[in-house]
Parts: structure tokens; C-alpha cells; sequence
């Protein structure tokens, strides 16, 4: 029961869609065991769906891949020991994905077959999957072992795999590090990550994504702190006659505060903080000065 909680079907239009997490591909992989135990019909084909996994890998996710390349180890190792016990049977290439499902179904488990399957020239329109080869009939002279994959492509599926794990592992530990720094990374820095992302197509993740996310909102905070800076320094000249944008304590507070929350380094943030600071020390000597009788000359000379 506990194979098909983790399957769930959507319906888009007239048609259905199913879609698993990771952990559901060993589960799957039991799930055909149980059935070919018991004679039942398999939906799919789980081998044809693993090896259609690996003509994707470049787009997989890192706990996707993993997963993948587990349970292709098991998958293959169990497919070379099969048939290595049936070595003396001729073979023949067989794209089993041309074959319909209905047609390549074993004689005695039904499973639908697509790594190899076993054929008599007497009927050679019945198969069998190697596991049951031996309840044939026909003399083994007479039978045919069809592949999709031969031996060494077989021990090379896994492989193709693994080798996208430890760069796709390293990006993510860069990624993860970039938060836990003492000293905020720079944009640029983030920039190369996402970079790398796109190049090595990581952008499904989760982590690609918040990424993504942090360069924006860090390229929009640069965009309005140079806009500030530039309005500090044109407001400090005398015979200055732009007009200035009007900003409030509290707003520059919230924005500051937003810069601060970032994980990654804004060029003059510690300029515009420190224009803050001072702006809440004037602020603060004003509201006292307003409480005392001050003359005119005594007020003109503190606006200096």
C-alpha cells in the first residue's frame, strides 16, 4: 500500500499524469518483485523508466540522481547475473521500445521486460524474461537472448550517473557555505554560482532557485543605495539645483534593515548607514532643541 501512497495522479485536460519523489524508485522497483511473484501486469516498464531517467540526467536533481544511481547498480548487477547464467544462449540486439508493452510481457510472470528478454524460433512471438528462461520449452539451441544493452553498456549506465553527483554536491556545499561566511560574499561571487547553475543545468533546484532569488533582491538593493549615495553626495554641493528624492527615517530604516537581512555584501551600505546615523543624531538634537528657547541665531548657527 505503502508503493502507491507515495505515487500521486494529477489530470490535466482528458489525461493523466503521475509523478513520485525520489524514494519512490526502490519502492517501485520492490513493487515489480512483488508483482512478478504473483503473475500480475505492470503499468510500466520500471527499467525502461530508470534508463529513460538516464537519458535525463543532465536535468535531474541531486537527491533524483542519487537515488538513480543506487538503484541502477542493483538493476544491473542483478541483469549480469542473470545472464551470464544463460552465457551459452546466442543473443540479438532488440530496441524493446519499439516492441508494445502488450508484446513484451513475460510468458510466465508477465513483467513487462525491456533490458532483455528470452525468444524461441519455434514461437518467436512469445518471451520470456530471463529469470524464467529456464521453463521454456524449446532446447536452448533454439532460443535467443534479445538485449537493449550489451554488458558494457550496461556498466556504464551507472557511471554516466555518479559522475554528475560530486560536481552537483560540491555546487550545492558552495551554495550552502555562501550563508554561513563571516564576511558576506560579494554579488559577483553569487553571480559565478548561478553561472555554473545554468552551465551544468541545476536550475530545478531548490537551491538554484533561492539563489536566483537573493541575486535579485541584492541587485535591487545596489540599484536604490547608488541612487541614494548619488543624492547624498549632489545634495552636500552648494550650487546644486537637482531636484532631491524624498525619502523618509523610517522608510531608509526599513530599507537598511533589508540590506542587513541579505546574505551577501551591498557596496555602500556602511556609507548609507552611517548617513543614517547621523540623520537620526540631527533628528534627535532637533526635537531637543525645539523644547528649549533657542534664539534665532542660536537655532540658524546648529543647521549648519
Amino acid at each position: 500500500k505503502q508503493w502507491y501512497q507515495r505515487r500521486v495522479a494529477i489530470t490535466a485536460g482528458d489525461e493523466a499524469r503521475n509523478f513520485a519523489t525520489a524514494d519512490w524508485i526502490p519502492l517501485g522497483r520492490q513493487c515489480v518483485d512483488q508483482y512478478k511473484e504473483f503473475g500480475r501486469y505492470n503499468v510500466f516498464s520500471h527499467e525502461e523508466l530508470l534508463l529513460r531517467m538516464v537519458s535525463k540526467t543532465d536535468s535531474l536533481l541531486l537527491d533524483i540522481a542519487e537515488t538513480l544511481f543506487q538503484n541502477l547498480q542493483i538493476m544491473v548487477e542483478r541483469e549480469l547475473e542473470q545472464r551470464e547464467s544463460l552465457k551459452q544462449i546466442q543473443t540479438d540486439f532488440l530496441e524493446f521500445e519499439e516492441v508494445p508493452d502488450e508484446k513484451r510481457v513475460c510468458r510466465v510472470c508477465n513483467t513487462t521486460m525491456f533490458l532483455s528478454s528470452i525468444v524461441c524460433s519455434c514461437h518467436p512471438e512469445v518471451m520470456y524474461c530471463l529469470l524464467h528462461a529456464p521453463t521454456s520449452p524449446c532446447p536452448t539451441s533454439k532460443q535467443t537472448m534479445k538485449y537493449r544493452y550489451t554488458v558494457e553498456e550496461l556498466k556504464k549506465l551507472p557511471q554516466d550517473v555518479q559522475k554528475r553527483i560530486p560536481e552537483m554536491r560540491e555546487w550545492t556545499k558552495e551554495v550552502s557555505g555562501m550563508k554561513g561566511r563571516s564576511e558576506k560574499p560579494l554579488v559577483e561571487e553569487l553571480d559565478k554560482l548561478a553561472e555554473r547553475a545554468v552551465a551544468n543545468k541545476y536550475i530545478e533546484t531548490d537551491e538554484y532557485r533561492e539563489l536566483r532569488s537573493v541575486i535579485d533582491k541584492a541587485n535591487q538593493c545596489i540599484k536604490v543605495t547608488n541612487q541614494l549615495v548619488a543624492i547624498k553626495r549632489r545634495s552636500s554641493r552648494v550650487h546644486n539645483s537637482s531636484p532631491a528624492l524624498k525619502i523618509s527615517i523610517n522608510e531608509l530604516n526599513s530599507f537598511l534593515k533589508q540590506v542587513t537581512d541579505l546574505p551577501c555584501h551591498v557596496p555602500d551600505s556602511a556609507l548609507l548607514q552611517e548617513h543614517y546615523v547621523r540623520i537620526v543624531d540631527f533628528t534627535e538634537r532637533c526635537d531637543r532643541a525645539l523644547n528649549k528657547n533657542l534664539t534665532k541665531v542660536q537655532y540658524e548657527e546648529m543647521l549648519k
